[in-house]
């Protein structure tokens, strides 16, 4: 299985079309609406502090002013009736020791939440990573965390270890990590 460490090794993202939603690369106008889907919830669930939220300011712009050079991260916007209801961020792994090739975050705007777009979108994002970038994926969540632990265990991946974690902005919680397309 190939594994690529640099982001701009991978190919293209090209616009995945599921069941009532898509998946694309982040444009100009998801901007905003990416913003506006940081809520409470998602900065306590990923532990973020304004200085996190502001750090995407410059990988957003990169991808809107240069769209054929790929940031360090590879932003997926989830996208419903024409509007932003989320997003899916890929970024490498960079400790060769790990057995997987990228990590996976992701939060729904809250209008999105709770009619099953998380657990179809997951499923068309692991997808991606599959078929177009042969990657194994790590996505870690806090076990608290039900639905995202739901998700992740709903799309089929394996549960790794369960260990103490720091969240950016200092909170010690037990996290899960998972791996999906391992075959070892």
């Amino acid at each position: 299985m190939r594994q690529s460490l640099k982001v701009r090794d991978w190919p293209p993202v090209r616009r995945i079309g599921a069941e009532g939603f898509e998946l694309r690369g982040l444009r100009a106008h998801d901007i905003q609406p990416f913003y506006r889907s940081i809520d409470d919830e998602v900065r306590h669930w990923l532990g973020y502090r304004q200085q996190n939220v502001d750090s995407f300011g410059w990988v957003l712009q990169l991808v809107v002013r240069y769209p054929t050079r790929v940031p360090p991260i590879r932003p997926l916007a989830v996208i419903r009736d024409d509007e932003f209801a989320g997003v899916y961020l890929l970024a490498p792994s960079i400790r060769r020791r790990d057995r997987w090739g990228a990590q996976l975050a992701w939060w729904l705007a809250p209008d999105a939440r709770g009619q099953g777009l998380g657990r179809a979108s997951l499923d068309a994002a692991l997808g991606y990573v599959r078929r177009d970038l042969h990657l194994r994926v790590l996505m870690v969540t806090e076990a608290d965390n039900v639905r995202a632990v739901r998700q992740i265990e709903g799309a089929g991946a394996v549960l790794a270890r369960e260990e103490l974690g720091t969240l950016p902005n200092g909170r010690v919680t037990m996290t899960r990590r998972y791996h999906y397309g391992t075959s070892s």
